[in-house]
């Protein structure tokens, strides 16, 4: 073999095993460095969850009270010193009732439990066309209650709320008074949905200067009030010395010249169908065996299950 071969020969492995051992050695002293990360499709972000828009709240509106205007009949009554109002009770249900029912509204009133079976008193034209009438309180849950019979001369309904125990009942009053104070709760405007307003009246019929059937508080109770207004109809008018309703709120009366003739009297009245009214409808409607026995109370007593009886009624329109 040549020289110059054999150099050739020795330089060509003295060149691989060099690059061998620094492949082995060169890692140790060099960083180490991450291989380039892979590339890959980033996943789109979840959609955005809007939450669906509030349906616009339910408007309410208490239940108008009939306003009604009596003439004076010029012919005495009999048994009587002054001409007599000729109308009591305006034309029932009351025209402007369905006209006032309209679609979107919910129309309010009050109402309170007679019977243990669920059983409550409230004004007819309160709960007049109604496609779903429910109620409600700070001690009764909102109910569906079912119509179960109605006077409609005497502005009378009885609804009944099976399901539910009542938490208080109030009875009728078997001899009610014709003067003195009565407690008057309902749900006009100013209540909250759930707590009624309260207020105080005075019994008139004693002071009207005539007296037949139509001032015997057994058929119609008169009342002096500024407060009574929409959304007090169905309420009762309770007597704090018995503690029993005497009546309850119809509508407002404007009698056309007694007022004139007798400063003493209001120039407009609160009526409602007197204790021998609703005493009459209740029994031909409901068993007695549930009905609420009369019992003495105080009169702070007498108020407070007058408030836990009184429910907000409420008419859902057809």
């Amino acid at each position: 073999m040549r020289p110059w071969t054999a150099n050739l020969i020795g330089l060509s492995l003295g060149v691989a095993i060099g690059g061998a051992s620094l492949q082995l050695v060169l890692p140790r002293f060099l960083p180490h460095r991450e291989p380039p990360p892979v590339a890959t499709a980033e996943a789109p972000p979840p959609p955005a969850v809007v939450a669906p828009a509030a349906p616009p709240p339910q408007q309410t509106a208490p239940a108008p009270l009939p306003q009604i205007a009596m003439e004076w009949d010029p012919r005495p009554g009999p048994h009587t010193t002054a001409p007599l109002p000729n109308i009591i009770h305006p034309d029932s249900p009351p025209a402007h009732a369905s006209e006032a029912h309209k679609p979107g509204l919910i129309y309010t009133g009050t109402g309170f439990f007679v019977a243990t079976d669920g059983s409550l008193i409230t004004a007819n034209h309160v709960v007049h066309s109604c496609k779903q009438i429910r109620i409600a309180s700070r001690l009764v849950q909102p109910t569906t209650v079912e119509l179960l019979a109605t006077d409609q001369n005497h502005d009378i309904a009885l609804l009944r709320a099976g399901s539910i125990t009542p938490p208080a009942l109030l009875s009728i009053a078997h001899s009610p008074r014709a003067s003195g104070r009565v407690f008057v709760l309902g749900f006009p405007a100013t209540a909250r949905p759930r707590i009624p307003d309260e207020t105080w009246a005075t019994l008139e019929n004693a002071a009207l200067p005539f007296a037949d059937v139509r001032t015997d508080p057994r058929n119609t109770i008169w009342l002096a009030s500024d407060v009574i207004t929409h959304g007090y109809s169905g309420g009762p008018m309770l007597d704090p010395a018995t503690g029993t309703v005497v009546g309850i709120v119809h509508g407002n009366v404007e009698i056309r010249g007694l007022h004139a003739r007798h400063a003493a009297i209001p120039d407009q009245l609160v009526i409602g169908p007197g204790a021998g009214s609703l005493s009459r409808f209740v029994h031909q409607e409901i068993d007695g065996a549930y009905l609420a026995a009369t019992m003495p109370m105080t009169d702070e007593d007498a108020l407070d299950t007058a408030r836990r009886a009184t429910v907000h009624v409420l008419c859902y329109p057809m």
